[in-house]
């Protein structure tokens, strides 16, 4: 079996499901890995071509990041952390190469039968250009 040291938990501030999170931590607590929560942020450039958050510092995602994650830090090394790129992709693909990450875990959301077949789901790129496994788990079902 291949040793699981660093697990990234790619988290999206909008819609954060704790299904990911919760995957991830059990994990780590059966590998005794270090977890890294990151949000994917893209770059700020162009007001064109770029949305107004990008323009924001790394430590209001960072504040926003912690306050939106039900973990304590004290039980495993966690990590916080926001990548930029040109897409979140391309951010959390960085972070995961220079920070030597074993796995990377990431939600699944029910986007429509198009957006599945053209391949733009965050977790289906990641799942075809990491660097490592990926895992996706599913999220829960809503009431």
């Amino acid at each position: 079996m291949v040793p699981v040291r660093n697990i990234l938990v790619a988290r999206d501030l909008a819609d954060a499901s704790d299904a990911p999170l919760s995957f991830a931590l059990a994990c780590a607590r059966q590998h005794g890995a270090r977890i890294h929560i990151v949000y994917g942020a893209l770059q700020p450039g162009d007001p064109d071509n770029v949305p107004p958050e990008a323009e924001l510092p790394d430590e209001v995602f960072l504040e926003t990041l912690r306050a939106s994650t039900p973990v304590s830090t004290e039980e495993l090394e966690i990590q916080f952390a926001v990548s930029r790129g040109v897409s979140p992709v391309q951010a959390l693909l960085r972070y995961a190469t220079d920070q030597q990450v074993d796995l990377i875990v990431t939600g699944s959301r029910n986007h429509s039968a198009l957006r599945r077949l053209l391949g733009r789901s965050l977790s289906q790129q990641l799942a075809r250009t990491a660097p490592c496994p990926v895992t996706i788990v599913r999220e829960e079902a809503r009431a």
